[in-house]
């Protein structure tokens, strides 16, 4: 009598290559913005030399309204290029963010190393941590962290960070002129930045995309706002105080009368 185990053998499979073990899980985040802050390990990168507070702005817009507290870790010498992070200063942009532990290091290994244990040790809501940029083996271990623990990480890096890592993503921001404030054409508006999903591993398909982002500071959200296209800047307009100094017109240049008009004209030096 044959066992099922032979007759198993004996079945006939087409070929190909088959993997043995559970399935590898599939991410549910497969839209914008593919589980930043939510899932996983993301990494966020100045587009240049100069667009980490964008960065910066960026997670916060992304940052949990939470009592869980968040761990920022952060190095000195970030802090001393291009400042420090400010609670008082992200709630008052993006309103009741959850608190924010802050842990300083002095060297990116230090860095890494706090980032895996504040991952394992389940209490945080969000990990964020300043680094040049960690190699594949370093970021698997993290990866492998935040997968265990069910605790997002967020790696906030310069723009000269390349190469293959184990995050879900890769974001590259840059700043972007403000939003028209409707009250007041002298104030800004509402803050935009322009990111870049360089690399999505829960939909490979958007890799490449660019998202013109704002922040509306009212309802608290990040709205995706239209392509902007490069026009000249339009003049201000004048205010009903300006208009007989300068005329009912925008613009309009003064009129002087004629012997001031000849009296601004070049003057000759004679010799003698």
């Amino acid at each position: 009598m044959r066992t099922k185990y032979e007759h198993i053998m004996d079945m006939q499979l087409p070929k190909g290559v088959y993997r043995v073990g559970a399935p590898r899980p599939v991410s549910a985040h497969t839209a914008f913005p593919f589980g930043l802050g939510r899932e996983g390990i993301h990494e966020v990168c100045e587009q240049a030399y100069g667009d980490r507070l964008a960065a910066l702005g960026f997670i916060g817009a992304h940052l949990p309204r939470q009592d869980v507290p968040i761990i920022a870790i952060t190095q000195n010498r970030f802090t001393r290029d291009q400042g420090g992070w400010h609670e008082t200063g992200l709630g008052a942009l993006f309103g009741q963010v959850a608190p924010i532990l802050y842990v300083s290091v002095n060297k990116d290994k230090d860095a890494l190393w706090a980032m895996e244990e504040a991952l394992t040790s389940g209490i945080p809501a969000l990990v964020i941590a300043e680094t040049e940029g960690p190699d594949f083996t370093a970021s698997r271990r993290l990866a492998l962290a935040s997968m265990r623990a069910g605790i997002p990480g967020i790696l906030l890096l310069p723009y000269s960070t390349q190469g293959t890592t184990a995050a879900m993503a890769r974001w590259r921001v840059q700043s972007q002129p403000s939003a028209l404030n409707p009250h007041d054409v002298k104030a800004p508006g509402f803050a935009r930045w322009r990111a870049v999903a360089e690399r999505v591993r829960p939909n490979p398909a958007q890799a490449g995309g660019v998202f013109n982002l704002e922040f509306d500071h009212e309802t608290l959200s990040l709205n995706l706002v239209p392509e902007l296209a490069p026009h000249k800047i339009a003049p201000r307009p004048i205010f009903p105080a300006e208009r007989g100094r300068l005329g009912s017109g925008p613009y309009r240049p003064l009129q002087f009368p004629a012997r001031h008009r000849a009296q601004s004209g070049p003057k000759t030096l004679r010799a003698g």
